[in-house]
């Protein structure tokens, strides 16, 4: 079969002093590989071909063939090097300078749908937004479906990263429904697993952690079905409505699942250092004070591939880890770091944050009390702005354990109760029995 032979072509006809065949078949090539999964072999194609490339007079069909190519090295990159890295953005970068010159198309959309990755892994939220909604505003133009759901999920996502729970919640649960009626193509394996994993830590902060989880274990599911590592990666990494209900042997099972599987060694660093991260912050809560050192390494692989959209998640656990093995000024200091971005581009964290931070300071100095109480109430107040039920839960409790310390019993179990009896679901999970656990002693 002529596909069996892509690679030899390219080689006979590089050697015949045909590069524009050279090219084409280095393109196929290369997309071959990349269906494969067989990144390296993709990359090592398409970066041959691109430089042979550079060698044809420009036209509009040298155009078009750089076009794919820089698409699918694109994705190879994203995949490998990260999908925040320099090299993932030039190459999106580079096609959607050349689509523009040919109006609104699906290639012009899958350029803006690389460059959209680009700034939402690196926590750039607002602009990741920006370019979401100018792609589905093309794809409705041009009546592309599919492109159009991809970019109806990355807007719940960036959505409910900013804080919008409510709003998010909605999008995220009529991509579902939308992704009913598309077909299974390979522009959709990544959305698929990722639309589930990011509703469930959706429901969770809405407060409503079984509907949460239940999402996870679809996302799961889908992971281990898929073919693609990137779509299996993000379905069976360590997720964080897992680690918010306390499921820590889920948490750990996922992460060694990354560390151990040999697909993994195919994909992008950032996966088996998230994995890392997490078994660092599991040790420290067993009182293992390696735990942190593996976290702050872990943070720092994370750092070199430009990915920063879990930036306050990640400086949470990293204070959490901290705090369990008696780092107190170095847990604080965690915090104030995360704090600024988790103000702005990550909001979805604002109101743990500063719970987390009153709980610190409180364990640094009694005499902190009236500080700890003050960032305790500008969480609730960030988690009702939020509709975020779960995080203001967390939060009532840590000031109701306060006021309960300092005579203020009372007050302290009507506010609990008001909060705990507003939920329908989850009443297995960490928050809610620690939650119940304080309103019985308080009713005692």
């Amino acid at each position: 079969r002529l596909a069996d032979r892509y690679t030899e072509l390219a080689h006979h006809y590089g050697r015949a002093g045909d590069a524009a065949k050279a090219v084409r078949y280095m393109d196929l090539a290369g997309e071959q590989a990349y269906q494969r999964s067989a990144y390296a072999e993709a990359l090592a194609h398409l970066t041959t071909g691109l430089e042979l490339l550079r060698t044809l007079p420009e036209s509009p069909a040298r155009d078009a063939q750089e076009i794919r190519m820089q698409l699918i090295l694109g994705g190879v990159l994203q995949a490998t090097t990260g999908p925040a890295s320099d090299r993932t953005e030039a190459a999106y970068s580079r096609a959607y300078e050349l689509c523009v010159r040919d109006g609104e198309s699906i290639n012009l959309l899958r350029a803006l749908g690389g460059i959209r990755v680009v700034h939402a892994t690196r926590g750039a939220m607002y602009k990741a937004l920006e370019v979401a909604r100018e792609a589905l505003e093309i794809a409705g133009r041009i009546n592309d479906p599919i492109q159009a759901a991809i970019a109806q999920v990355a807007l719940g996502l960036y959505t409910s990263i900013l804080g919008e729970l409510t709003q998010a919640r909605q999008m995220l649960e009529e991509s579902i429904e939308l992704f009913r009626s598309l077909p299974d193509v390979p522009d959709l394996q990544i959305a698929r697993v990722g639309l589930p994993v990011n509703l469930g830590r959706t429901l969770w902060q809405l407060g409503f952690p079984d509907q949460g989880l239940k999402q996870v274990r679809e996302a799961e599911m889908m992971g281990h079905r898929s073919s693609n590592p990137v779509a299996k990666a993000f379905g069976l990494q360590p997720k964080d409505a897992d680690i918010w209900c306390g499921n820590f042997e889920s948490v750990r099972e996922s992460a060694q699942t990354l560390l151990e599987a040999p697909w993994a060694a195919e994909i992008s660093p950032i996966y088996a250092a998230r994995a890392d991260l997490t078994r660092g912050w599991l040790r420290a809560k067993d009182g293992q004070s390696d735990g942190v050192a593996i976290i702050r390494d872990a943070t720092a692989r994370i750092g070199a591939t430009r990915f920063g959209v879990n930036r306050s998640l990640y400086g949470a656990m990293l204070a959490e880890a901290c705090a369990a093995v008696g780092q107190i000024d170095e847990a604080l200091s965690a915090v104030d770091e995360v704090l600024p971005f988790a103000q702005t581009e990550g909001r979805y964290y604002k109101a743990e944050l500063n719970r987390l931070r009153g709980e610190l300071l409180l364990m640094q100095d009694a005499s902190n009390a009236a500080q700890a109480e003050q960032s305790f109430r500008t969480a609730i107040e960030i988690a009702r702005s939020q509709s975020a039920k779960s995080w203001e839960l967390r939060a009532t409790t840590s000031l109701a354990r306060l006021m309960r310390d300092t005579g203020r019993r009372d007050e302290a179990r009507a506010m609990l109760a008001d909060i705990y009896n507003w939920f329908t679901e989850g009443f297995d999970t960490a928050d809610l029995k620690d939650a119940k656990a304080l309103l019985d002693e308080l009713s005692g």
